[in-house]
């Protein structure tokens, strides 16, 4: 069923709704909060180290936090849970995409428990996405189809956008937002690390962006969106911090992503294990679990053969 532009329009003043509601109590808690973050640094994925620890310097400089370390494999959802993590941080800077990295034509769990863990409250921001050689791609397209598919039918279905000239992206939330102060609008430039979105289905709710055609944010590019997923909340934003100063709206942007996140629920024990099996893997953040190609065990385990 084809979705109107008058639907269209309904469902993302809800999402609006629902994302500033989501993000509320930020200008008066920013500097109070004490999140819990972990940072994807899987150089498949991540343009290097120094990106890596340039995107954790823009957080530890701006908030106090209970926690900030890196990974280089997604966690299990027990993992994720268990520890705390409030924001996940995945940047990707036109190498390998975060899907393939781990490997989730196999790893089909890994997609599925990344959007539990948004859904039961979780922060989960992505960063630039642009493909190599600055084609018209995101990474992260799919990513974000996948992870939206249990919101309802219309999906992101977003494609990457090169920006060939120095442009402005102009905010389109209000000044004084949850998201703190933010500049009316910030100039990007071509091949400094700033990459665009233009979305064919839910937009999400856009942050900063260069307007489209009819009014239709569906036309819009976007530089900054943020989608809604149950408890939790999806950003992306179209800054990959190649810059040493990438703009003070993006860092902004970032440090305030980070900042609204909640903890999630507390995390149920593992299931125990029957005379005679293994208990389940403890995974511990710096090494994946053994047969990654295989399901986290479930609520059961099947009796031992006679």
């Amino acid at each position: 069923m084809r979705t109107g532009k008058g639907q269209l329009r309904n469902r993302h003043a809800q999402l609006f709704t629902l994302a500033i509601a989501a993000l509320a109590i930020l200008c008066t808690e920013y500097v109070n909060a004490s999140p819990n973050v972990l940072v994807y640094n899987n150089l498949r994925v991540v343009d290097s180290e120094e990106r890596v620890a340039a995107i954790q310097g823009v957080i530890s400089d701006r908030l106090e936090l209970s926690s900030l370390s890196a990974i280089d494999v997604q966690p299990i959802l027990y993992r994720l849970a268990a520890a705390g993590v409030t924001a996940y941080i995945v940047p990707a800077n036109g190498k390998e995409s975060y899907l393939d990295a781990e490997r989730a034509e196999v790893n089909m769990w890994k997609p599925l428990q990344l959007a539990s863990w948004v859904h039961s409250g979780g922060t989960l921001i992505l960063l630039d996405g642009a493909s190599p050689g600055g084609g018209g791609a995101n990474s992260f397209s799919q990513l974000l189809d996948e992870l939206m598919r249990s919101a309802g039918p219309v999906l992101p279905r977003c494609k990457g956008y090169t920006f060939k000239s120095e442009d402005y992206v102009v905010r389109r939330v209000e000044e004084w937002s949850p998201l703190g102060r933010l500049p009316y609008a910030i100039k990007v430039r071509p091949y400094q690390g700033f990459s665009g979105l233009v979305c064919a289905g839910d937009p999400g709710t856009i942050l900063y962006s260069m307007r489209g055609s009819g009014g239709d944010p569906r036309n819009d590019v976007s530089a900054a969106s943020v989608w809604r997923l149950g408890a939790g909340n999806i950003f992306w934003i179209g800054s990959s911090f190649q810059l040493p100063n990438p703009g003070g709206g993006f860092k902004t942007l970032l440090a305030g992503a980070v900042a609204q996140s909640s903890p999630p629920p507390p995390a149920k024990s593992p299931p125990p294990s029957p005379d005679g099996f293994p208990p389940p893997f403890d995974f511990s953040g710096d090494v994946p679990p053994p047969y990654d190609d295989v399901p986290p065990p479930g609520d059961y385990y099947p009796p031992p053969a006679e």
